[in-house]
């Protein structure tokens, strides 16, 4: 069967549509999320320091709870699970958007970060799970495509569309609601979702201990001395890639002299770039090797960190956050 009969053969599955429906909907708001707590974190105390110690206090429960969730979600129903999350979330925003409207704090930006650290450990060990429940076996690398692509298109709408319609017409703080209600929408188009490959052993879950588990996924790691080399170098890269995010929100507002519009935009064009940076080394990797393609990745990387570390034009910057992002 050719990709484009499997494409239409996927899409003619209802349940993955509504599927992939919430999954772009929670993406929206992710990205919007994204651009608002920086901003707003930037707004109260524009230095890299403040910026830094948000993202630090995202993944910092993100890491470790990672180990627990992934082992966590195959002992309970999947589909609830992502409702739950989401639902959360819709709460979590109405009473932080409440709250800012008459106690605006950079405590409570923080609070909102770690909350959502604690999401995404959950969320992204579950969402590919649950593909596997929807779509039989011959079909999950080209529906985990599709979910990939859809999270990649959510993060440039949601960090560069959205951001700039809802930051022009409502501002920052009553952009919370707009979050509120994306993720609303993506916990409602779970309703109809029904699973066709479902697996029985979710009913006879044990009881899981939280550190026996970290400690188990940590064992696992350092055994198999293969994926422990895999593992530090995708950390390394991945630190490189996050510099970029930290600097960005301080860099638009102290280098470049511009507001949440470019900020957003900015944002956009990391994300654009990593969605086209895909298709490319994809296509080289089959024409050089893995390592070469990596390293020419990297010397790009680091040529556009050197221009912007001297320039303070905004197209130079964002074709420079472009590449970074490939």
């Amino acid at each position: 069967m050719t990709y484009w009969k499997q494409q239409k053969q996927l899409l003619s599955n209802r349940s993955f549509r509504y599927y992939l429906y919430s999954a772009i909907s929670g993406t929206f708001a992710s990205g919007l999320v994204y651009i608002v707590l920086m901003w707003m974190i930037v707004r109260a105390q524009p230095t890299i320091n403040a910026t830094l110690v948000g993202m630090i206090l995202f993944w910092l429960p993100a890491l470790p709870l990672s180990f627990y969730f992934g082992a966590l979600i195959d002992h309970y129903d999947k589909k609830k699970l992502i409702i739950t999350a989401e639902s959360l979330r819709v709460i979590k925003f109405l009473g932080f958007g409440i709250l800012f409207i008459y106690h605006p704090s950079l405590w409570a930006n923080y609070s909102l970060l770690v909350l959502g650290g604690c999401f995404a450990a959950l969320y992204n060990p579950l969402a590919p799970a649950f593909v596997h429940e929807l779509v039989p076996e011959n079909q999950l690398v080209v529906a985990n495509a599709n979910i990939k692509t859809s999270y990649q298109l959510g993060n440039i709408i949601g960090r560069g569309i959205i951001t700039i319609v809802v930051l022009s017409i409502m501002g920052v703080d009553a952009a919370l609601f707009v979050i509120a209600a994306l993720y609303a929408i993506s916990a409602l188009t779970m309703l109809p979702v029904q699973r066709h490959h479902t697996e029985e052993h979710t009913a006879a879950a044990e009881r899981l201990n939280m550190t026996k588990s970290i400690g188990d996924g940590f064992r696992y790691l350092f055994s198999h001395r293969t994926l422990l080399f895999y593992t530090l170098i995708q950390a390394l890269i991945v630190m490189c890639l996050m510099a970029a995010p930290v600097l960005v929100a301080p860099y638009v507002k102290n280098i470049l002299q511009e507001g949440s519009r470019t900020f957003g935009v900015s944002e956009a064009m990391l994300s654009i770039g990593a969605m086209l940076g895909a298709l490319f080394w994809a296509f080289l990797s089959h024409h050089l090797s893995k390592e070469k393609c990596m390293c020419i990745a990297s010397i790009l990387s680091g040529l556009c960190y050197m221009v912007l570390a001297h320039t303070n034009n905004v197209h130079m910057a964002l074709l420079a956050f472009l590449i970074i992002g490939f």
